[in-house]
Parts: C-alpha cells; sequence; structure tokens
C-alpha cells in the first residue's frame, strides 16, 4: 500500500547517489498483482503510482518504460505467428489465452499516464510498437514529453524502410538508440555480444 511513495523517496535518493534515470519495467501491467500473485494486475496508470512518477518529473529523471512486447507476443502460438520458432522455444514469452490486457490497452495506460504527468519525460522503449509507426507517430505527436528508442525492433523497422525512414526523419531528435544485449549474457542468443 505505501510502495508509490516508497518509490518516490527512493527515486530522490538515487538521485543523490548519481542515478540518471528510472526504467519501468513491463512487470507493472503485466505481471505485479495486487495480492502479491493473486488477484487482478496492478494497471499502469494506477494512480497510486502517481507520486512515483512526479518524483522522477522532481529529479528530472527520464522514465523508460516497457509495457509490452511484440504483437506477436498477443497472438496464439501457431503456424500464422510471425514469431511460431521464438515463442515454441519460449512459451513463457506469451501473452495470450491469459488475463493479460491486450498489448493496445498497455499502450494507453502508459499514455494516460504521459496525459496526466505532462512534465515527466518518457521513452517508451521498442519504439512503443515497432509494427506500426503510424500509431507511434500519433501519440508522439500528442505527447511532447514522450520518446522512443529502438533497442531489439531492428527486424520490424527494417520490414518497413521506407515508413522507418520517414519517422526517423520526423522525429529524428525524440529518438534514442538502445540495446537488449547484455555483456557476456546467457539468457536469449539476440541478447549477446562479446567482449
Amino acid at each position: 500500500p505505501r510502495y508509490p511513495q516508497f518509490q518516490a523517496d527512493q527515486i530522490e535518493h538515487a538521485k543523490k547517489a548519481g542515478a540518471r534515470g528510472l526504467k519501468v519495467l513491463k512487470a507493472l501491467g503485466l505481471v505485479i498483482r495486487e495480492q502479491g500473485s493473486t488477484g487482478p494486475l496492478v494497471k499502469i496508470d494506477d494512480p497510486r503510482f502517481d507520486p512515483m512518477w512526479e518524483a522522477a518529473e522532481a529529479a528530472r529523471f527520464p522514465v523508460a518504460i516497457h509495457v509490452s512486447d511484440p504483437e506477436a507476443f498477443f497472438l496464439p502460438i501457431d503456424r500464422f505467428n510471425e514469431r511460431y520458432e521464438e515463442l515454441g522455444a519460449h512459451p513463457n514469452w506469451s501473452f495470450h489465452g491469459r488475463d493479460y490486457p491486450p498489448s493496445r490497452e498497455l499502450h494507453e495506460a502508459r499514455n494516460r499516464v504521459m496525459s496526466r504527468h505532462p512534465r515527466t519525460q518518457f521513452v517508451a522503449l521498442h519504439v512503443a510498437v515497432a509494427e506500426n509507426l503510424a500509431l507511434v507517430a500519433e501519440w508522439l505527436d500528442r505527447h511532447p514529453n514522450m520518446h522512443v528508442e529502438f533497442g531489439a525492433r531492428i527486424g520490424e523497422l527494417g520490414r518497413q524502410p521506407r515508413a522507418a525512414g520517414r519517422f526517423f526523419d520526423r522525429y529524428q531528435d525524440r529518438i534514442l538508440f538502445g540495446t537488449d544485449a547484455v555483456p557476456r549474457g546467457v539468457q536469449t542468443p539476440q541478447q549477446i555480444f562479446g567482449d
């Protein structure tokens, strides 16, 4: 019950210790539940988190926020799913067929947070919805406090080279380079890079 204020206080302490930003994992909206492991999922735009967003703004911390995964992760794992092989190897990455909200609902909840906290800078990780740059452009136009980064979404961008080129030209001052790679990482092959 007191977590958001605790988190707000931790942001202040982190700033004094040298931190420069806050990262919010997709656990908010997809994993964290009201009673720990039971109960309904805690929503991204739950007003109880307002002290945390306000503390990030006060600390001038950008908030890197990951609220969803590729659209394919919300679809059945079958031969029509473009990530069939990947999800077959990692079925726990799928958000289909359980009580998870649709991807669009997660993004709309993040957008409501950005609207409520217009002075807090948000970085929507993985281009928010890399498969739909027109939609992301609408969000960027509506939310001047929104930025994106494109780590782990080169494949989605590469399938739409002209649209991606126009997107990068138009929003070049609001796009960051990011990566999911981990030095000497072992979890998933696409995340590994050497020394």
